[in-house]
């Protein structure tokens, strides 16, 4: 029965629907990236190594960094000749830090579901805090410009991949409407009839 059925454009479409389609997916699951290698990143920095990969948003890292720092969990070494002067705050500031960058990432993966079904407005609000999470990449490399431009150059990516996914799903809601038109397969000359519903 789905044979007799055939979708068709109401007009020609440049680029194609498919393309946008796809560029609009394609920058949706880069949250998807930056939701699991953020939490993958949180994970090993809780842990104590120095491993860490891209395709990971900064601020919450930074964030669980600084409670780190606060709470005294760094070798003496990081703390420099005051460290018998320094008061530490009591680690369960330090997991209360940990569960608010979680929840960061979190939101995330949040807009990565609502953002379906071309639900664009949601990959802007992504865009947006992306943004300023790469702003604190450019903070960063103050510090440490070498460690930090494979950082810069990743959410420079990303934000290139989210703005155009967001164009292509502004252009995805311009196109013409599709019709959807009957073939009788028992009688393929006939001309298809038209199920569309003018305005």
């Amino acid at each position: 029965m789905a044979d007799m059925f055939q979708r068709t454009p109401a007009g020609a479409v440049s680029p194609t629907r498919g393309a946008l389609e796809y560029r609009y997916r394609s920058a949706r699951n880069q949250l998807l990236w930056i939701v699991g290698f953020s939490a993958l990143n949180l994970i090993l920095l809780v842990g104590g190594t120095n491993t860490r990969f891209l395709f990971s948003a900064i601020i919450p890292l930074m964030l669980v960094d600084l409670g780190m720092y606060l709470c005294g969990m760094y070798p003496v070494e990081e703390y420099g000749a005051e460290y018998n002067e320094l008061t530490f705050m009591d680690s369960g500031v330090f997991y209360a830090i940990v569960a608010v960058a979680f929840v960061i990432v979190g939101v995330y993966l949040l807009l990565w579901f609502l953002a379906r079904k071309n639900k664009y407005v949601w990959l802007i609000v992504a865009a947006v805090l992306f943004a300023l999470d790469s702003v604190m990449v450019l903070f960063s490399m103050l510090g440490s410009p070498g460690g930090a431009l494979l950082d810069l150059l990743f959410h420079a990516w990303i934000m290139y991949s989210l703005i155009s996914g967001i164009i292509s799903a502004v252009k995805l809601g311009n196109l013409p409407p599709e019709e959807t038109v009957y073939i009788d397969p028992n009688n393929p000359t006939q001309p298809p009839l038209d199920f569309s519903v003018d305005e």
